[in-house]
């Protein structure tokens, strides 16, 4: 039976004679884009993610992060890719392509969004120990993907967060879909610190339920930025 083993016996300086250069590959510069979404399309996808989205949730001792499976935002970017490519001549999107490739990185072209790395889950178990105080911070989230130390951030009080991440189609079906699917928590969670908040009876309890109202009033609480391209 093969397995794997880390060569630590190995000195610094045996590494340094034996590794072979590896050539530098010139990949071009992708501009910068922000996206644009409002208060509403948050509201419309949050109520999409209720009805038709499968999603998981990642918990620790307090807060639980919703994200939408990974599966389903492949799948629909095949969709659209597939409908694209039926309509004209455009080439095969960057993420379909990684998606064919079963790759987590292609230099250049996909950066590994549409998986959930386990260093994010890592990320948020650290910031949660530490304790660390979010209030009235602003965040930036670079190479976001699921996003789920942003989602944690919002959660925990910060003032804004901005989520960038090298694919416009990962920020598009994975991250503001998770942002959507946590905007009732990001509203319980505001209400929760408030000092001025209504005493709620526990029917009053903000769910996935919660009356249209709710729902714009957690669009509204919600202060995000989405960035796509080169950072």
């Amino acid at each position: 039976m093969e397995c794997f083993r880390f060569n630590f016996s190995q000195s610094d300086e045996e590494d340094a004679e034996s590794a072979e250069p590896t050539p530098v590959q010139d990949i071009p510069e992708r501009p910068a884009l922000a996206l644009s979404v409002t208060s509403k399309e948050l509201e419309k996808m949050a109520r999409e993610t209720e009805a038709e989205i499968t999603s998981t949730e990642f918990c620790n001792s307090d807060v639980c992060i919703r994200h939408v499976e990974s599966a389903n935002a492949q799948a629909d970017i095949q969709v659209l890719n597939a409908e694209r490519e039926s309509d004209s001549e455009d080439k095969e999107s960057d993420c379909a392509r990684a998606i064919s490739q079963h790759s987590d990185l292609i230099p250049g072209v996909y950066e590994g969004g549409l998986k959930v790395w386990e260093c994010s889950h890592d990320l948020v178990e650290f910031l949660h120990g530490c304790k660390y105080q979010f209030n009235e911070k602003r965040v930036l989230e670079i190479g976001c993907g699921a996003a789920l130390p942003g989602l944690y951030a919002l959660l925990m009080g910060a003032k804004s967060v901005d989520f960038q991440d090298y694919n416009e189609e990962v920020l598009r079906h994975v991250t503001v879909p998770n942002v959507a699917a946590n905007m009732f928590k990001v509203l319980q969670m505001k209400q929760s610190r408030s000092p001025r908040r209504l005493r709620q009876s526990p029917r009053q309890h903000i769910t996935n339920q919660t009356p249209r109202v709710r729902l714009a009033d957690a669009a509204r609480a919600v202060t995000v930025g989405f960035l796509a391209g080169d950072w």
